[in-house]
């Protein structure tokens, strides 16, 4: 059977010169495994659609859960982000979370839009790279059903808009006054949060995917943003990545 597809090339493994399987996320299967024969050579008219960091349109050969590639043409490359070593190694994390969140035969519609909006910042819009991690990390817990509550005290309901405290593990807010209250296990992070820093999160969560890294945030608290989000995912995830130690040494 032939099927067409678009999908953002997130990584490779070669076989040999004449031979790689290419990982692609897709809108309708997930993200599945496709062999691209040939597509290892610069010679090749498959080469540029099947490189990383690319999302192309796709004619695949598919038998059972085998994909073969038969045509691809580039719409999008984000190849151009391996010229400079931090953004390929934030390019790296991005797309080795999207992959592993993202389960062969499942919609990923979202998270593909959320990937592909992510790497577009990265590499053409003027934003820090900490912003763009930890919003992507942020809405990429909420884009696969683990989205913190932020709207109130857990303990007690009241608004939390001028700061309070959140747990990593419970993924919830607490005010002041109740946070001597809530017995919590040994193993739970705690972050004080600020009103920006809670204003920063709720605005992650509840915007639409084009917008979500249109805030700021004042730099001495960008850091509490980035642990939070960072620890909140690997939390839902339980996993860690090579790439983001990799990004985090630059």
């Amino acid at each position: 059977m032939e099927i067409n597809i678009k999908g953002l090339v997130i990584g490779e493994t070669r076989l040999g010169d004449n031979k790689k399987f290419i990982r692609v996320l897709t809108e309708e299967y997930g993200c599945i495994s496709v062999v691209a024969y040939g597509a290892s050579s610069n010679k090749s008219k498959n080469f540029a659609s099947a490189r990383p960091f690319t999302l192309s349109s796709f004619n695949l050969t598919k038998k059972r859960d085998s994909y073969t590639l038969k045509e691809g043409a580039v719409i999008k490359s984000f190849f151009a982000l391996g010229t400079d070593p931090k953004s390929l190694a934030l390019a790296s994390y991005i797309v080795s979370v999207a992959g592993f969140v993202s389960a062969q035969g499942e919609d990923s519609g979202e998270l593909l839009s959320l990937t592909l909006n992510t790497l577009y910042v990265l590499s053409e819009i003027k934003k820090s790279p900490e912003l763009i991690k930890a919003a992507f990390e942020l809405k990429c817990a909420a884009v696969i059903g683990f989205a913190p509550a932020l709207l109130a005290c857990a303990k007690c309901s009241c608004d939390i808009s001028h700061g309070g405290y959140f747990y990593v593990y419970e993924g919830e807010c607490a005010c002041e006054e109740c946070k001597s209250r809530i017995e919590k296990a040994e193993y739970e992070l705690v972050y004080k949060i600020s009103p920006s820093v809670i204003a920063a999160m709720r605005y992650i969560v509840f915007s639409d995917i084009k917008k979500v890294f249109s805030f700021t945030v004042p730099d001495d608290e960008m850091e509490t943003l980035s642990e939070i989000s960072e620890k909140f995912l690997a939390a839902r995830t339980e996993n860690s990545f090579p790439a983001l130690k990799v990004y985090k040494s630059l």
